[in-house]
């Protein structure tokens, strides 16, 4: 097959899990896959500003879309509707619901105006392909041909973290838009550390650290009330502002963002016995996929997770949004340490035996390579 993949981003992991390991794979396989980084764009004496193809779309027997692109909707679904009519596959793929992002997301106003884009794509695809069951049911809605690719991981790039901390670490990993998800665990931990001695590590939330980061956010929020001072204060914002507070109960380790490159290396060097993924319970976070979970098996590091849909579907050790939950399900965790190993092996055999890309890329093929419907 001849695969032309159109990513809206290369940097972050969204392009590595669906497009760059994928794409690796799938040449692996004897199929060739290009990448389309840019639309060039000119004036038609006719029909006005439009988008040029290009030979690597004119060249590609299969077209994958992705997610969300910063230009005019239409010219996005002329190029969808011209490839459909030379023939081509047309695919699309999002690891996100994007038209039910909540407000308490950074990007929420930022994709508020991709929102029709993104319907449009859905509806104009051959075929839609994401992450899991919820979010495909939800895709139905646009689009009655929808599969599921699963996120996965590749075995070698991952290091068993090396288990030389003298006391127990629980960890958090993730970005700035899971604020409200961290806090509905702070008062368990903040409880939990006036009872028992454990370390307590966030890693990510921001590219440097915590303090400088609230300081220049805050700073940043005043400048802009001088500018609109009738402005109300983005839900992301307060967020934030309601974290920095809870935090300022505990004591914590932050282990700013490093560049994905090192991901892998920093999360193992972290040593955690402990990974915990508390999700808010809303439309939004059931349609994600449950990344961060294959991420602490693979070094190590067993997780404790929200009772919501994804995690409850595969984690196997969940616990209910509840404050006494969190604490009690983590005090037992942090205290047995047989419990944690025999946990930990079941979780690393479900994502050994389950999400290893190479086991798991006849999926995409199977997909990319079906008579358009």
């Amino acid at each position: 097959m001849k695969i032309l993949i159109i990513p809206n981003n290369t940097e972050n992991n969204c392009y590595r899990l669906r497009n760059g390991l994928p794409k690796k794979y799938l040449e692996e396989k004897g199929h060739e896959v290009r990448l389309k980084l840019e639309f060039n764009s000119y004036n038609h004496p006719l029909h006005g500003h439009t988008i040029d193809p290009g030979k690597d779309f004119d060249w590609a027997k299969v077209i994958v879309f992705n997610r969300h692109y910063d230009i005019d909707p239409k010219y996005i679904i002329s190029l969808m509707r011209y490839a459909k009519e030379q023939g081509k596959r047309v695919v699309y793929e999002t690891d996100d619901m994007l038209d039910i992002l909540e407000p308490t997301n950074p990007v929420y106003q930022i994709m508020d105006k991709n929102t029709d884009q993104v319907k449009l794509m859905m509806m104009e695809a051959d075929v839609c392909t994401t992450t899991g069951k919820f979010i495909a049911d939800k895709i139905k809605n646009y689009n009655g041909n929808v599969r599921i690719l699963p996120n996965c991981i590749v075995p070698s790039e991952w290091t068993p973290r090396p288990k030389k901390s003298k006391k127990i670490r629980v960890g958090w990993a993730g970005g700035c838009s899971h604020a409200e998800d961290l806090n509905l665990v702070i008062d368990a931990v903040k409880k939990l550390q006036e009872e028992i001695e454990f370390e307590f590590v966030i890693f990510g939330m921001t590219p440097e650290p915590w303090n400088d980061y609230i300081s220049k956010l805050k700073k940043k929020h005043k400048e802009n009330l001088k500018k609109r001072p009738n402005a109300n204060p983005a839900k992301w914002y307060q967020s934030m502002t309601t974290l920095e507070a809870n935090l300022n109960k505990i004591k914590f380790i932050h282990e700013p963002f490093v560049p994905l490159k090192d991901y892998a290396k920093k999360l193992s060097e972290l040593d955690l016995d402990i990974g915990i993924c508390p999700l808010v319970n809303n439309p939004f976070n059931n349609c994600k996929s449950v990344i961060k979970f294959y991420e602490y098996a693979m070094v190590d590091t067993v997780t404790l997770a929200s009772n919501v849909t994804p995690y409850k579907e595969e984690v196997g050790l969940v616990v209910k949004n509840r404050y006494l939950k969190w604490k009690n399900a983590l005090k037992t965790l942090i205290e047995d340490k047989e419990l944690r190993e025999g946990k930990l092996k079941e979780q690393k055999e479900f994502v050994l035996n389950n999400r290893v890309m190479k086991d798991n890329i006849d999926k995409w093929e199977k997909v990319y390579s079906e008579i358009t419907l």
